[in-house]
């Protein structure tokens, strides 16, 4: 099924209009029609090219918020080894000190801890 159209164009588009025509052996209807059909597809894939490009930024901004969030639980959890280590050295330190003798017993010379 077709349809008509009828518009008002520059003579300098009808010639340019022609001259591609002429130059691919359409008529000039033809070269219309190609031409309209390009230009709605190109029209087309420009809102779907916009629309992944709002997807990639909004993407590409979560991404950075993720690698932050990331940043912040290794130091966390670099803190957290750090302080278990601390913890393990303070332990075996206190450990270390109970099995030191603390006194002999003046009567029996018997060693005394605690």
């Amino acid at each position: 099924m077709s349809a008509v159209v009828y518009a008002r164009v520059p003579d300098s588009l009808k010639q340019s209009l022609e001259a591609h025509a002429a130059a691919r052996a359409l008529s000039l209807t033809q070269a219309v029609v190609e031409l309209v059909e390009r230009g709605l597809q190109a029209s087309a894939d420009e809102q779907f090219v916009t629309e992944l490009e709002r997807k990639l930024a909004a993407a590409t901004s979560e991404l950075a918020k993720t690698r932050a969030r990331l940043k912040q639980a290794e130091l966390a959890l670099r803190a957290a080894r750090e302080r278990e280590q601390t913890t393990a050295r303070t332990d075996t330190a206190f450990a270390e000190r109970a099995r030191h003798e603390l006194a002999c017993c003046p009567g029996c010379a018997k060693s005394l801890s605690r």
